[in-house]
């Protein structure tokens, strides 16, 4: 989610609420991100995590990208326990 300043100023409540949800927002100035308003490291459960997704419609491109990311985690890990 990409936003102006002026728009998270005017309109500060919701892009909160988006925030907590657990949504990051980049915010931009001409065209490129400036700064990123995110949520705060373990500000939710694993069971609040798992009951915002089960809100989310099935999306298959953000399914792709999530399954390419957990592939990714997964040999990075690999790389890391084979190195010691």
């Amino acid at each position: 989610m990409k936003a102006t300043a002026t728009e998270i100023v005017r309109h500060w409540s919701s892009f909160l609420a988006k925030v907590q949800q657990g949504f990051t927002i980049d915010i931009v100035k001409s065209g490129k991100t400036v700064a990123r308003l995110s949520p705060s490291t373990g500000f939710m459960t694993g069971q609040e995590l798992a009951a915002v997704l089960r809100r989310q419609r099935p999306d298959s491109e953000t399914a792709g990208e999530m399954e390419r990311i957990l592939k990714d985690q997964e040999n990075h890990e690999r790389s890391v326990i084979d190195r010691h």
